[in-house]
């Protein structure tokens, strides 16, 4: 190699390789920031179909079952663990999907009490979520 190729490279590609590689570790912004720990994880696709669901208070005895989508259900739970002031489970009768609700103390957002909702699939921690209910 001729040393003014080699000259070439040591001087200006080099150093803009490194900076570009800096530059791809920097934080990102917008739709590909990483999401606020502890209010919403997200590591697959929510399964939203009609089934038939059995809630409970946490150690108590089962309901009967209902039918609805995991968004109704979802509603359904977070108006029940304000009420009730204690964290609800309900469980697809398939076992595929279980919510766990609970309400949260503190103070509530724009007069409406906080919740965090936890969404499992399969025995994978699918979605959590912390988000006011208004009734």
């Amino acid at each position: 190699m001729d040393k003014k190729i080699k000259k070439f490279l040591a001087r200006f590609l080099l150093p803009a390789f490194i900076i570009l590689l800096f530059m791809g570790c920097a934080g990102m912004e917008g739709k590909h920031s990483p999401k606020v720990p502890g209010v919403i994880v997200d590591t697959g696709t929510l399964v939203d179909q009609e089934k038939s669901w059995r809630g409970m208070v946490l150690g108590g005895a089962f309901s009967p079952a209902i039918k609805g989508k995991i968004s109704e259900i979802s509603r359904r739970a977070g108006e029940e663990a304000i009420r009730k002031k204690m964290p609800i489970v309900y469980l697809s009768t398939d076992g595929f999907q279980r919510l766990e609700v609970q309400s949260l103390d503190g103070e509530p957002k724009d007069r409406c009490p906080l919740i965090r909702e936890r969404t499992y699939q399969d025995g994978t921690l699918v979605r959590e979520e912390v988000k006011p209910v208004c009734e």
